[in-house]
């Protein structure tokens, strides 16, 4: 059985973009995310390493409609519940993010003993978070 051997120029993994997103709200069990698989809460599914599609939607927000982009769990290749959102001023961007995929580099906790202040503060403040990598574009997104 061979072994593999990394380059000797080996450096850090990096994402191909190197853009990372924080996605919030997955804590919260209402907001329309609910599904037969979680009956309490969707955003159950984030760890390191899971895979989110990133969505244009309409929300109702206090009995208004808003847009949003919505992050959405992939498994098995196929889009599942939704697990959380990015920031509202993130919403300008929609078109660009819209239908990309990114995956989770880091979840923030709420447990004091492990995690720092900073996190621990942006967890609560944003009812769960996460931060996440964009792994692939959208067909329709173009760097300038």
């Amino acid at each position: 059985m061979a072994s593999f051997s990394p380059p000797q120029d080996c450096s850090p993994p990096t994402h191909p973009s190197g853009v990372v997103v924080e996605i919030v709200g997955t804590e919260q069990g209402d907001w329309g995310r609910s599904c037969e698989e979680h009956p309490i809460n969707c955003g159950e599914v984030l760890a390191e390493d899971v895979v989110v599609r990133l969505r244009k939607v309409q929300i109702l927000v206090e009995g208004k409609e808003e847009t949003a982009i919505a992050a959405v769990w992939v498994n098995d290749g196929i889009d599942r519940c939704c697990v959380g959102f990015l920031p509202r001023h993130m919403v300008k961007h929609a078109a660009r993010y819209d239908g990309a995929l990114a995956q989770v580099t880091c979840v923030f906790s709420g447990d004091r003993e492990n995690c720092d202040t900073a996190e621990h503060r942006a967890f609560y403040k944003n009812h769960g978070c996460c931060l996440a990598a964009i792994i692939a574009w959208p067909s329709h997104h173009h760097n300038k």
